[in-house]
C-alpha cells in the first residue's frame, strides 16, 4: 500500500474491528476488542464513510448508520461501516 504508516495503521485496525465483528457476529461468538483499536477504527471511518454512500457490492462501505452518541464504541464503530449493530443471524 502506497501511504502514510499512520493511514495504513488505521486501514488495518478497521479491518481487524469490522471483520472480526461480521465473523463473530455470523458464528453467534461475543465479540470485544481494546478501545485503542476501536477508537482506531474509527478514526479511518470517519474520514471515508458518509451516510449518503451508494449501497452495492461494487462500494467498499454501504452507508454509514446514524446512533445515539451514547452507544456503546463498538456499535458506533460498525454502524459507521454500515453494519447494523442488532443483526444476528437467522
Amino acid at each position: 500500500m502506497d501511504a502514510p504508516g499512520e493511514m495504513v495503521g488505521l486501514t488495518v485496525a478497521d479491518e481487524v474491528v469490522v471483520h472480526g465483528w461480521d465473523t463473530a457476529r455470523a458464528t453467534g461468538q461475543p465479540y470485544r476488542c481494546e478501545p485503542e483499536l476501536l477508537d482506531a477504527a474509527r478514526s479511518f471511518l470517519v474520514q471515508v464513510t458518509s451516510p449518503d454512500a451508494p449501497a452495492g457490492p461494487d462500494v467498499p462501505f454501504g452507508p454509514s448508520r446514524q446512533l445515539p452518541g451514547g452507544a456503546p464504541l463498538l456499535d458506533r464503530v460498525v454502524a459507521l461501516a454500515g453494519r447494523d449493530p442488532g443483526w444476528s443471524p437467522g
